[in-house]
């Protein structure tokens, strides 16, 4: 017989095609329908019928299934009670039992191989460098958790540790273990040590640094970088711009000329000279040379003729060649006559647009020198107060050089606690706890279950010991969790650092709770902490020497702005500061500097989120410096006043130099084509010259020639007539 017996179009389970006695149905069918309205279905679809014997029988009537989705309901309704078992399946039972006893033998045997393998893959992938255990035991029968020996590579510095610890003892709850969580009251963590030698290098394999390098760049953050271009500024000295360069630039003749040059005339006019005047001579130079070749060729064809001695002629055939000659080279002068006096002509109208450039310049120049003159006159004293940022700008360089060194380091360590919450559980939608509830044969309760979070370690106990460095350290860190809303108490840390005269301790709570309004609230100590803040090459800028003690505190809001707030005093104080011009400016700033033996200031810096930092340094130290100099400053006047004439007189001489070099060589192409010129009309003289000179000539030669016929004639004329006359 088939699963499924069909009648009126209808599939019906096998479960429904069968006859039931009263207690075979209400065994087998009633009493596994936990849902009211399944059960009232399943009993409106039943008939019951006598059999030979007389007795009732249940049976599905399929006529009564009206329609598809009732139909499918049925379906639906025999597969939850087939599932339906007995309570005991020995052979499933079994099988669990083997897992179990597999699972054990295997945490047994590999567990510690497990554990070896889970830390050192999270320490490697943390801090992207070798993690080397000298021996672990994770056992479970003892509910204990060791770690002997373990160090972390520093991943800048692979022959170097960035950390070690002696020994971490960790005593967990087992019940809560068996539940999937890590509860421990107390966690020992002993003999931290930092930067030791390593016999290997710690550098990852080449595909694990890639992997790593990948996971820390994929999202940048942006206040690690703004810190970073901040820090890189301030080395640079970019960002220190007060000081004594503020009252340096009071008594700096160049930075007077340089407010002044907005109002002064000659800048403009020097700079349209030079835009023109240049291309104007370039233009004219190869015309000019072009002339000039053209008029020494002409004059060099005519040279033999110039130096004609007409007196020397004695025929007239030879005045009339030499006219001829003349001639000739009278007509082929006529083109390089006409280029020359066209390029005179064209070069004059440009000739007069340099000269009106160049008288506009002289003006200019007359006028903004005695402006300049006058301008020494106006000094009246010295603004020192403009200089009361020195100080705090040697802080300011070590605020935000501090930041970046460290403020990765927290940001680093509250993401990692935050990364560790749970959060709030997923919402289910209004369709999945209605199937839930349609589907449930009642409540389930678990005790103890949701009591605590997945992680809770209640007391770590932290101790360090370095007899190389001299380190000591102790503190304690309680309730680190990874739900702290289950777990609702704040993490309180307490540490204490000392290394020779230094010491250093934090007090404070970090609150991960979603309703928290601060998720760092700390204090902070740093005593006997030698310091050496460098100037950073910025002139006037002092370097500060000494040992610092630092009160403060951070404050890390829930939005992610980091608010850090501290007193800085610098006892045994030395500052020094490179030598500078004017020289008696720094000898006052240094007598003023070598007399302050205690520094104080008062830092706060505030980093949003998006990375915009707001960092503010005050220092007295700064006002102290200021009144000293003021007073030395008082008797310099007259010296920045003669600083300023001189000058004056440089400017105005380099303005001059500027043009007067570019109106010089116009000026001298433009004589050159003038000459060109002129030589040319003084070869036409001469020609013209000699000429006349060789039709004088020819003029006397001719006489000379007629002189004789003419006395012939006249005679014979003579004796024809006298036989007429009387």
């Amino acid at each position: 017989m088939s699963d499924t017996k069909k009648k009126s179009g209808f599939k019906v389970p096998k479960l429904f095609t069968k006859k039931y006695t009263g207690t075979q149905y209400e065994k087998k069918i009633l009493k596994k329908l936990f849902i009211a309205a399944d059960r009232k279905l399943i009993e409106s679809l039943f008939v019951s019928s006598k059999d030979s014997q007389g007795r009732e029988l249940f049976t599905i009537d399929v006529a009564q299934i009206k329609d598809k989705a009732q139909a499918k309901r049925v379906a639906a309704i025999a597969k939850e009670i087939a599932r339906q078992k007995g309570r005991f399946n020995i052979v499933a039972i079994a099988l669990a039992l083997v897992a179990v006893l597999a699972l054990v033998l295997a945490l047994t045997v590999f567990r510690n191989a497990i554990a070896r393998f889970a830390v050192t893959s999270a320490l490697e992938g943390s801090f992207g460098a070798k993690c080397d255990i000298a021996s672990i035991d994770c056992n479970l029968l003892d509910a204990s958790f060791r770690i002997d020996g373990l160090e972390v590579a520093n991943r800048k510095s692979p022959m170097k540790n960035l950390f070690g610890v002696g020994r971490l003892d960790l005593a967990f709850d087992l019940l809560e273990l068996t539940r999937g969580k890590v509860v421990a009251d107390n966690l020992e963590i002993t003999g931290i040590t930092w930067n030791t030698d390593r016999k290997a290098s710690g550098a990852l394999t080449p595909a694990k640094q890639r992997k790593f390098e990948k996971r820390q760049n994929a999202k940048p953050n942006p206040v690690v970088a703004a810190l970073k271009a901040e820090a890189e500024k301030v080395t640079s000295g970019i960002s220190v711009d007060s000081g004594i360069d503020a009252v340096k630039d009071q008594l700096d003749p160049v930075k007077y000329l340089e407010r002044e040059k907005a109002a002064l005339q000659s800048p403009a006019i020097v700079e349209k000279i030079s835009a023109t005047v240049p291309s104007l001579s370039e233009k004219w130079e190869a015309k000019s040379k072009e002339v000039r070749s053209e008029v020494d060729k002409t004059i060099a064809a005519g040279k033999k003729l110039s130096a004609l001695k007409v007196s020397s002629i004695d025929t007239l055939p030879e005045a009339q060649a030499a006219l001829s000659d003349i001639k000739a080279a009278s007509d082929s002068m006529k083109s390089s006559m006409e280029l020359a006096k066209e390029t005179t002509e064209d070069i004059s109208t440009d000739a007069k647009i340099v000269k009106e450039l160049s008288s506009e310049a002289e003006k200019a120049i007359k006028a903004d020198s005695a402006r300049l003159k006058a301008l020494a006159d106006t000094v009246k004293g010295l603004n020192v107060a403009t200089g009361k940022d020195m100080i705090s700008g040697v802080f300011r360089t070590f605020l935000v050089n501090t930041l970046g060194a460290y403020y990765p380091y927290l940001d680093q360590g509250v993401s990692a606690l935050k990364t560790m919450q749970n959060g709030k559980e997923k919402k289910q939608s209004l369709k999945s706890k209605s199937n839930a509830i349609a589907r449930l044969p009642g409540r389930n309760v678990v005790f103890g279950k949701d009591a605590l979070p997945r992680l809770v370690l209640r007391n770590i106990e932290l101790s360090a010991t370095d007899v190389k460095s001299g380190i000591k350290g102790a503190g304690t860190v309680q309730n680190i969790t990874d739900d702290a809303d289950r777990l609702n108490t704040p993490i309180a840390v307490a540490l204490a650092l000392s290394h020779g005269k230094m010491k250093e301790s934090v007090k404070g709570a970090v609150d991960l709770r979603s309703k928290a309004t601060e998720t760092v609230n700390a204090a902070f100590t740093a005593t006997g902490y030698p310091v050496s803040i460098d100037s950073t090459g910025v002139s006037g800028v002092p370097s500060l020497k000494g040992s610092m003690k630092a009160v403060g505190s951070i404050v890390v809001a829930r939005d992610g702005t980091v608010t850090i707030r501290s007193d800085l005093a610098v006892t045994q104080a030395s500052l020094e500061v490179k030598k500078f011009e004017p020289s008696f400016v720094y000898g006052a700033y240094r007598d003023v500097l070598s007399s302050i033996k205690t520094v104080d200031a008062d830092l706060t810096a505030v980093i949003s989120p998006d990375g915009a930092i707001d960092l503010s340094v005050d220092s007295d130290v700064d006002r102290e410096i200021a009144r000293a100099l003021k007073a030395q400053m008082a008797a310099q006047i007259e010296k920045v006043k003669a600083g300023i004439r001189k000058e004056a007189d440089k400017y105005i001489a380099e303005q001059q130099s500027k043009y007067s070099s570019e109106i010089a060589r116009f000026t001298d192409v433009y004589g050159k084509s003038q000459k060109s010129l002129e030589d040319m009309k003084a070869y036409e003289k001469t020609l013209n010259s000699k000429k006349a000179e060789v039709e004088r000539k020819m003029k006397e030669l001719t006489a000379e020639k007629a002189a004789p016929v003419l006395e012939k004639a006249t005679e014979s004329a003579s004796k024809a007539l006298k036989g007429f006359l009387p």
